[in-house]
């Protein structure tokens, strides 16, 4: 058996056994997760695992901002070659330099602050 550490992969299909052998019908996964902890002992092996969805409740390290987030101006990120010496951070400069593929903002967020934010079917007004 290989080395099992925490966060390792899980993954949980089923296997069906007879007296003489062991049959694995077409891979169905059952579950599909983590390892988040497990304990052995002489006569059974205890493992904890989470589901990946776990992950959707974690923080990111990230905030996202409308301005752009490439702090150096004709940096790697930023991708801008030109003989323009200065930049703002923002779309309409990025835009002016002609360099809005590499634009490292979210230029569309203030437009949706205060906005109810509907993800599938829209509820209907009561």
């Amino acid at each position: 058996m290989g080395t099992v550490n925490k966060n390792s992969s899980a993954t949980i299909t089923p296997v069906f056994s007879s007296e003489y052998s062991l049959y694995a019908p077409a891979k169905i996964t059952i579950f599909e997760g983590e390892i988040d902890s497990w304990g052995l002992t002489e006569s059974k092996v205890n493992i904890t695992a989470t589901n990946i969805l776990s992950r959707w409740a974690r923080r990111t390290l990230s905030v996202h901002s409308s301005s752009c987030r490439w702090k150096k101006f004709k940096g790697t990120e930023c991708g801008y070659t030109g003989a323009q010496t200065w930049c703002d951070r923002s779309f309409s400069r990025c835009s002016a330099l002609n360099n809005t593929s590499n634009f490292g903002g979210f230029r569309w967020l203030p437009s949706i602050v205060d906005k109810e934010i509907w993800w599938g079917k829209v509820p209907e007004n009561e």
